[in-house]
């Protein structure tokens, strides 16, 4: 409400909107010019998701075509850098540079690929595994192997004061660079515990309300949906909805597909969550559904905890494995959401554009101002988050004894609205195409450890 006597501004958003139109025109515009002048631009970029031996590959379903007159660097390099031909595979991050943008086909003036091994790495996670101790730990945390050494420099938030405080769920900040084994060689660590705080980034700005719908007039009184707060209190034929937009889910009547996913999906939930206390604010209520859905194709996860699978999508997947993938990328977002949480709460120890970053992936429209505000900083914080789950999930399906390598694979099967006849012809998908690039850095292609419910008539590589 404007005060009196003053003439009412516009919105904020609406404010925001305007800017964010102008500059995509103004970037419009200026490519075109550079385009005109036979100035190279980035058309296209993105992680590689097939190969199309000799001299070409698909990128953000664009597909390029590399000729003599190509150059090809690293990011760091200029454009007659040195020639990276053993980086185009699928899984490289590379960006296009050519005069005209890409319209389903472009030959490449430059490539530049992101150095995965050598460049230095930085992020924010929860510790969800000592790997080992003593004064030189090594943590498992936002999907790497963080190894601490005496050249790393250390800093206590929040009463933590030395290292033996150390350990599942802290809150660890990291800078360095993998070592020839794909560990992460922390040149910086900065520790912080664990707080519950109400989820609400910025003033306005919450997650979504969730709604229940139910036959039982004892648990739906006249009819009227209610909220839900209590994951675990769905039964079969309740139906729930988040937003006003969306329509309801149904959780299907199947005991046998039931028990299966909420098998599986508990097996990859971390264990220090697993042994948590139920009343320790940091516990995140897992609870696992199939929903009776044709047309969803991945996990939905519209509240901490609550996992909707799509009975669609579960009939795609091969095996225990994929389904892991699926359900351990999930996980992963209720563990983002907890992240949202930290940096909301540790304002004052970490950067204000952080808490925004953060929040953009769950809160809608937050994401639009934070770019407003610092130019792409948005999209990079989206593509951040999303590399960061594909990392946890890796890290989740290992410590379950599932086969990581298959995750990249289920993501294939997941992508395309129809399948193919041929399923080899399935392209990779940027989630998985992502994950193929940290599984050839980080994990050797070995059988994977027998799983904790390999007994189980449904486990390992049996069909679904």
């Amino acid at each position: 409400m404007a005060r009196s006597g003053t003439i009412p501004s516009r919105s904020p958003l609406s404010s925001i909107l305007l800017i964010s139109i102008l500059l995509a025109i103004g970037v419009c515009a200026f490519s075109r010019v550079m385009a005109g002048q036979g100035i190279e631009v980035v058309a296209a970029e993105g992680y590689i998701s097939a190969v199309h031996p000799p001299n070409a590959f698909d990128v953000s379903e664009c597909r390029v075509t590399i000729s003599p007159s190509t150059r090809m660097g690293a990011t760091e390099e200029t454009s007659d850098g040195k020639a990276l031909p053993s980086s185009i595979q699928v899984g490289a991050y590379v960006y296009v540079w050519a005069v005209y943008g890409c319209k389903g086909s472009i030959t490449a003036g430059t490539l530049h690929f992101r150095d995965e091994a050598h460049n230095k790495l930085a992020g924010m996670g929860v510790i969800d595994r000592l790997i080992s101790d003593g004064w030189w730990p090594v943590f498992q945390a936002d999907g790497y192997r963080i190894r601490i050494t005496s050249g790393t420099k250390l800093a206590f938030k929040g009463g933590l004061q030395t290292i033996a405080d150390i350990g599942p769920n802290v809150w660890i900040r990291y800078e360095g660079k993998r070592n020839a084994a794909g560990e992460l060689v922390a040149s910086k660590a900065e520790f912080l515990p664990a707080r519950a705080t109400e989820f609400k980034a910025l003033k306005g700005f919450e997650v979504p309300v969730v709604a229940l719908k139910s036959d039982d007039p004892n648990r739906n009184p006249g009819g009227v949906p209610i909220r839900l707060d209590d994951p675990g209190a769905l039964q079969p034929n309740d139906k729930v909805r988040w937003g006003v937009l969306l329509h309801w889910h149904t959780i299907l009547d199947d005991p046998a597909i039931q028990a299966r996913v909420r098998r599986v999906g508990m097996s990859v939930v971390p264990q220090y969550q697993r042994d948590m206390p139920i009343d320790n604010p940091s516990k995140i209520p897992f609870n696992f559904y199939v929903i009776d859905d044709d047309k969803d194709r991945t996990a939905l996860c519209p509240l901490d905890g609550l996992v909707l699978m799509p009975k669609a999508a579960m009939d795609r997947l091969e095996n225990d494995d994929e389904l892991a993938a699926v359900l351990a990328d999930a996980v992963a977002i209720s563990l983002q959401r907890q992240r949202a949480r930290v940096v909301a709460d540790k304002r004052s120890l970490l950067a204000l554009y952080e808490a925004g970053a953060v929040a953009s992936a769950f809160v809608p429209g937050l994401g639009l101002a934070t770019s407003v505000a610092g130019g792409s900083r948005a999209e990079k914080a989206d593509i951040e988050l999303d590399e960061q789950r594909g990392r946890v999930a890796l890290a989740l399906m290992a410590d379950a004894g599932y086969d990581p390598w298959q995750a990249p694979q289920a993501w294939r099967r997941l992508g395309p609205k129809d399948l193919p006849a041929d399923l080899t012809t399935l392209a990779y998908t940027s989630h998985g195409g992502y994950q193929v690039g940290i599984l050839k850095l980080q994990y050797r292609k070995t059988p994977p450890a027998a799983h904790a419910d390999a007994a189980a008539p449904e486990s390992g590589k049996t069909k679904k």
